[in-house]
C-alpha cells in the first residue's frame, strides 16, 4: 500500500491516493477483510490512472 500511496501522490491521483491511505490504515489495524473488499476498487482506479497517464 505504501508504494501505491506514494505513486498516487506523485501524479496527483487523488482517488488512488485516498483509497491507498485508507487501505493502509486498515491493514495496520489488522482489518484485512476491509482491505480485501476494496482490492477491486484499487485495481480499477490504478488502471484508470494508467490510461490517463498513457494519454498524456
Amino acid at each position: 500500500m505504501h508504494s501505491t500511496k506514494s505513486a498516487g501522490a506523485n501524479v496527483c491521483a487523488t482517488t488512488l491516493l485516498e483509497l491507498a491511505q485508507l487501505m493502509e490504515r486498515w491493514a495496520n489495524n489488522s482489518e484485512l477483510e476491509r482491505v480485501e473488499k476494496q482490492l477491486d476498487a484499487l485495481e480499477a482506479e490504478f488502471e484508470r490512472m494508467k490510461k490517463a497517464l498513457a494519454a498524456m
